[in-house]
């Protein structure tokens, strides 16, 4: 199953979000020097598990830190053009997507 995750249009932002029956909550930070867009997870007593994550497209971003408490899914920045990285408005202007989907 495949859930997109809205990403706000906010420099810096934190949600909560249900995944696999688990609230967790998804830091979203954009680093304007940097000019990319950075993930962080904290666990439902708002306890970072990991931050950090530069979010790159058609990757898992959660692939390397299975060893962390994190959700076992694969979370994903899908691009429109299939490519990229995401910038600043690309979420809002629907041209990424913050997807996941559950491991089977």
């Amino acid at each position: 199953m495949v859930t997109v995750i809205t990403v706000p249009d906010l420099n810096d932002s934190v949600g909560e979000i249900d995944i696999n029956g688990r609230t967790y909550y998804l830091s979203f930070s954009w680093n304007s020097e940097g000019e990319f867009w950075v993930l962080g997870v904290q666990d439902s007593e708002q306890e970072t598990i990991i931050s950090g994550i530069k979010m790159v497209s058609n990757i898992d971003l959660f692939a390397k830190y299975r060893y962390l408490d994190i959700p076992k899914v694969r979370m994903i920045v899908s691009m429109s053009n299939g490519q990229g990285k995401p910038d600043r408005d690309s979420f809002n202007k629907r041209e990424a997507e913050l997807i996941y989907e559950s491991e089977i």
